[in-house]
């Protein structure tokens, strides 16, 4: 993603996602919260991992990144994303169903990496 669609989805989900600063401690930032979710779509670590490279605990990761991808989908922001070549004709029996049953589930698509696929379908087959 460039700079330039970074800082128009960022615009967009500022005030979805803005905390406000306490006396205890400062709430982490729009952008720390917008970089950890598209770090977490794009690579698809684990929130174990991802402490290590945001500095944010697993802990508050499990609300920040749901909050955030709530927030991007919410915002309407015309942001598109591509579609995968490999994914979509093995998924299409299993996801159509359970999206139709969890209409605000948001399913990232990961067309870098194809051998994703059987494990992807595996744990939409196993809910």
């Amino acid at each position: 993603m460039d700079e330039e669609t970074y800082l128009q989805l960022l615009s967009l989900v500022i005030p979805l996602i803005q905390k406000q600063d306490t006396v205890m401690r400062n709430s982490i930032t729009p952008h720390e919260r917008l970089s950890a979710t598209l770090r977490f779509l794009a690579t698809g670590r684990s929130y174990e991992d991802l402490k290590y490279s945001t500095l944010i605990s697993p802990q508050a990761l499990s609300c920040i990144i749901p909050e955030t991808c709530e927030a991007i989908y919410r915002s309407n922001s015309g942001v598109k994303c591509p579609t995968s070549h490999y994914g979509m004709p093995h998924l299409r029996p299993v996801v159509v169903p359970y999206l139709q049953d969890h209409l605000g589930a948001i399913f990232p698509q990961d067309n870098a990496r194809p051998h994703a696929v059987s494990n992807e379908t595996q744990f939409m087959k196993s809910m």
